[in-house]
């Protein structure tokens, strides 16, 4: 398709997931329950087809298939760019980002390095990967979420069953995915912290969570100090 069509179509998919989305977020507030865990196996059926699609809506997973392939060679992705990388890798990454080196953290580094490592000179094999790995962020993070929620309907449909954000973060293959993945592992043990122990590891998710976008940092400005009063509407965990 041309950019123009490319374009409009992927707008209406949006709009028609956000649709989709609101109107399972109705259905639940006016007393549908269906079974969370029905919900996690359909959510877990679309993100495997869409896992196995060219990434929609983005290019970026090209751009971090070549920095990934940059730093399985041995090279630097913050200073090497794409387009001196050149070949088969360098062609499908976006003109924005062909003279652009690395802007994550080094966290995201080693998670692309590892997929450009298993590509080998095969971009399409090193972006399924990505796509793959990415998926499975998306669904571990649903499985943490539907099992510790005071509402393990609401939370299956938020997130496992949530078309606009199969549609973004596993459709795009975007690396929010495991920015969402590290954090919300964080908050959970947040919920349960009982000691100094547990704030370390709260501190070190965190950090992870950093180390593949700075932007992150943000989760951490959200965290109240240790010994203060869990935050309204999180029911503790069972």
């Amino acid at each position: 398709m041309t950019g123009t069509v490319s374009a409009v179509v992927t707008s209406v998919a949006i709009v028609l997931s956000c649709v989709g989305t609101l109107r399972l977020l109705d259905a639940n507030g006016q007393g549908r329950r269906p079974d969370p865990r029905a919900l996690f196996r359909a959510g877990a059926i679309a993100v495997l087809v869409v896992a196995n699609l060219t990434p929609v809506g983005s290019s970026d997973t090209a751009s971090y298939a070549a920095y990934g392939r940059i730093a399985a060679l041995g090279g630097d992705p913050y200073v090497t760019t794409p387009a001196r990388l050149g070949g088969a890798y360098a062609h499908p990454v976006s003109d924005a980002w062909q003279n652009t080196p690395s802007v994550y953290g080094p966290v995201a580094t080693w998670w692309q390095a590892a997929a450009g490592f298993i590509g080998g000179d095969r971009p399409l094999l090193t972006i399924w990967v990505l796509m793959l790995a990415n998926a499975a962020a998306f669904l571990g993070t649903g499985y943490l979420l539907m099992r510790t929620a005071a509402d393990p309907v609401r939370a299956a449909l938020l997130w496992t069953a949530n078309p606009l954000l199969i549609g973004v973060l596993v459709g795009g293959g975007h690396l929010d995915t495991l920015v969402a993945a590290l954090a919300v592992c964080a908050v959970h043990v947040a919920r349960r912290a009982t000691g100094r122990h547990h704030d370390l590891v709260v501190g070190g998710l965190v950090g992870l969570t950093c180390g593949v976008k700075i932007s992150a940092a943000l989760v951490g400005v959200g965290f109240p100090g240790h010994g203060s009063a869990p935050v309204p509407g999180c029911a503790p965990p069972a």
